[in-house]
Parts: C-alpha cells; structure tokens; sequence
C-alpha cells in the first residue's frame, strides 16, 4: 500500500508524440502545465527508458553542467488516466516526470556538448516550429 492518498496525486491527461521509433510521451496538468515522462525523454535521445534516472541518481560530470544552467531534474509523479479501445485497455498508470524546461536544458545539452544526433534534430525542430509560431503571431489580425 502506497504513503500517498489519492487527494495528493496529481491526475494528468496523456499524449503521445511520434518520433519514428520512438515517441515522447507529454502530460497536461489541472493546471495546464506541460510535462514531459523520463523513460520516453531517454529513448527519445537514443538511450534507454532507464538513462534519465541513472544521469540523476548520483553526482556526475554531467549533472553538475546541467545544474549549472539551471536544471532541477525535479521529477513529479502522475496519474495517468489512458482510455484505449478493446480489450487491452487499461484504466490508469503512473509516470514519472520533468518540467519541460528541465527537458529543453536536457536536449539542449546533449546537442551541444555531446553533439547527440538526435538531440541536434529536437533543436531544429523546436527552432523551426518557434520561428512559425512568431511569425503566425505577428500577423494575426492582419
């Protein structure tokens, strides 16, 4: 039986993100913040759904550049209610979580120190879909 009354946990609504192989798995909150799960966060930049908690259980070369730009590596556990058809559904699950500026700091990192492939995509991506996002603004009502 778990510590945790089911007045602390906090209930999230899953998406999934395609990445060819892979995918991210984001959350909305109540509050409509925006977080992203560990494991997916890892496969996503070629390593296993483990790699996130090994890189912050203990002091590394790593963590230390990371928290140096401000990385908390502050996770938040989710009950995640998934609706599936057919009989494989199943009713809740739990994932572990990081903010998504903690996720940029990640991604960011891996690109750049570690010249990660496919975190140097991630960047692109994000850049090209910012860029848009900018412009689509600036000329809205227009």
């Amino acid at each position: 039986m778990s510590d945790v009354s089911e007045f602390d946990v906090i209930k999230a609504v899953a998406c999934d993100i395609p990445l060819g192989n892979s995918f991210l798995d984001v959350y909305m909150l109540p509050s409509n913040e925006k977080r992203l799960g560990i494991e997916g966060t890892g496969i996503a930049l070629g390593y296993t759904d483990r790699w996130f908690y090994n890189r912050t259980k203990r002091q590394s070369k790593w963590l230390k550049s990371l928290q140096n730009t401000g990385f908390t590596g502050a996770q938040v556990e989710l009950r995640v209610i998934r609706q599936f058809e057919g009989k494989s559904a199943r009713g809740s699950s739990v994932a572990k979580t990081i903010s998504l500026r903690d996720f940029i700091k990640v991604v960011t990192y891996e690109a750049i120190v570690l010249r990660n492939l496919k975190a140097i995509i991630f960047l692109a991506a994000f850049a090209e879909t910012g860029i848009e996002r900018i412009l689509e603004d600036a000329f809205a009502g227009r």
